[in-house]
């Protein structure tokens, strides 16, 4: 009996197979995946300074880049707030402030 060939065309049979079984655990691990790589506090801080710098017009507020973080070391997006430039893991909370002016009227 040929062996050889028995198990040659048991591999080839089985390939598609396998083949198919791969990319199905591909594509079903992908959300799970993007579902694990959660965005980080600093980085949905850093998100949401950007949206208030394209919709809004600050003049004490403009970003400057990244930098090395003072408190982790990692290199960071930092802005200038008023006088002051902080790095973006600094930031802890924004909270709106309403001009005495709008109340007055």
């Amino acid at each position: 009996m040929d062996y050889d060939n028995i198990w040659r065309g048991a591999f080839l049979k089985a390939m598609p197979i396998v083949f198919r079984m791969t990319i199905v655990l591909l594509v079903g691990l992908t959300p799970l995946y993007i579902i694990l790589k959660m965005t980080t506090k600093t980085e949905l801080m850093h998100y949401r300074l950007q949206a208030l710098l394209r919709e809004h017009n600050f003049p004490d507020l403009e970003y400057l880049g990244e930098r090395p973080s003072y408190k982790t070391g990692n290199d960071v997006p930092w802005y200038r707030i008023g006088a002051a430039e902080v790095p973006v893991d600094a930031i802890t909370d924004l909270d709106s402030e309403e001009e005495m002016a709008d109340e007055e009227t």
